[in-house]
């Protein structure tokens, strides 16, 4: 009889009668591996893409909290506790709930059943998706239109194509978004250039091409100003360089619900230009702010 096989020994297999077995054995392993799907993955992908805050308003007023759906988290905690902390809302919600997230995130569905009260879309694009949209949503504020900026920490950017072609450049894997894929991939074809002959690198999200680019993986991005200032860069202090869009983009505009009470509407005004935005509360217009006048105030 042969010693018993240690930690570091090996079992001799005498017969092939043992070899079936083994195939089998590992067979079933690589098909229980392709079929292994993570339970954790769907929740992984919501924290990715989408993001909310909620802040209770001190009431003990029964049913659902006060819905928002805007496009950027920037602003988007301050304009729920300033909301939070209105007499108006007092009455009638136990709480703030602000949602923000991609374009592609509000759906349909979302507007036809109208589970925001308030939200922060582009109107045509709303409409496009439901047709009975201003039945159910009006304009409460808008947005100008907003200057887009080619920027680069390694040189000045050059309105050429012979510049634009050399460069690594880095967007947001959002179709819907103006200013980070419309936009810069038209600039690139009135020069005469094709995108997809390009170095052109699409990410997920604003956060993830932000953090590329500071790392230098990539050498030219597009956005507006705000999403690229040194704060918005994690207080990157290099030289910032940019050039101009020739092409505007079309700006959102605020919607609320028709059934909500006449009063709350300069509630919701006053914080929206108060809050923090992607945007200047200069650019904000609309019939509520002359109805409401001294009670909305713009920065």
């Amino acid at each position: 009889m042969e010693p018993f096989c240690a930690a570091h020994c090996y079992i001799k297999l005498r017969s092939w009668r043992f070899l079936p077995l083994l195939l089998g054995l590992l067979l079933a392993v690589l098909v229980s591996y392709a079929s292994y799907r993570p339970l954790a993955l769907p929740a992984l992908q919501l924290q990715l893409n989408l993001s909310s805050y909620r802040c209770t308003t001190g009431s003990s007023a029964q049913g659902p909290d006060f819905k928002i759906f805007t496009l950027s988290y920037h602003g988007a905690t301050e304009l729920a506790d300033l909301l939070c902390a209105s007499p108006a809302l007092y009455s009638g919600y136990p709480g703030v709930t602000v949602v923000w997230g991609s374009r592609a995130q509000l759906k349909a569905r979302d507007l036809i059943e109208q589970r925001y009260d308030l939200l922060l879309f582009r109107a045509a694009q709303a409409r496009g998706m439901v047709s009975s949209f201003s039945a159910n949503y009006e304009a409460l504020l808008s947005y100008a239109g907003y200057p887009v900026h080619w920027y680069s920490y390694r040189q000045q950017p050059r309105a050429e194509a012979s510049y634009f072609s050399r460069q690594r450049i880095g967007l947001v894997d959002m179709p819907q978004s103006y200013s980070r894929f419309i936009l810069p991939l038209e600039y690139l074809k009135s020069l005469g250039l094709n995108p997809s002959q390009l170095s052109i690198t699409f990410y997920p999200s604003q956060p993830l091409l932000a953090a590329a680019f500071g790392r230098g993986e990539v050498d030219l991005v597009s956005g507006p100003e705000l999403l690229f200032s040194a704060a918005a860069l994690g207080g990157d202090r290099r030289p910032l360089y940019s050039l101009p869009n020739n092409l505007r983009a079309a700006a959102d505009a605020w919607h609320i619900r028709r059934q909500l009470p006449a009063p709350l509407r300069c509630t919701l005004g006053n914080a929206i230009v108060r809050a923090p935005s992607i945007y200047s509360s200069r650019q904000l217009s609309g019939a509520w702010l002359e109805q409401c006048g001294e009670r909305v105030t713009g920065g």
